[in-house]
């Protein structure tokens, strides 16, 4: 893999060369400087799956968090975090309840396990 400057702070990775599947489209990023966490990035163009893992990341945090607070966790904007949060109900990966939202279910049930 290979990253490049493409801007001053915006940066490029690209997949030369991907064995036995097909090569990734190429993945842009922002880098930000944050003194309390000695840097941080913020992705353009996030993939679904992308958004999908940051989301299970942060519930997994924060459970019970509710949608605002998530999105806020996140940085994902709403559509596409309504889009992410929608795909990881339906496989079962969290469940939701008046409160919020929580990384196990129980039988697949709308409770924490």
């Amino acid at each position: 893999m290979h990253v490049q400057k493409t801007q001053d702070d915006i940066r490029k990775v690209t997949f030369a060369k991907v064995t036995g599947a097909k090569t990734p489209a190429p993945v842009f990023f922002e880098e930000l400087q944050d003194i309390t966490l000695g840097g941080a990035v913020r992705y353009q163009g996030e993939s679904g799956q992308t958004n999908q893992l940051r989301l299970l990341t942060a519930i997994k945090r924060a459970p019970g968090a509710t949608k605002k607070e998530l999105i806020t966790a996140t940085g994902i904007p709403e559509g596409s975090f309504s889009k992410a949060i929608k795909s990881a109900l339906e496989t079962g990966l969290i469940c939701q309840n008046a409160t919020g939202f929580y990384p196990v279910c129980r039988d697949n049930e709308d409770e924490p396990a």
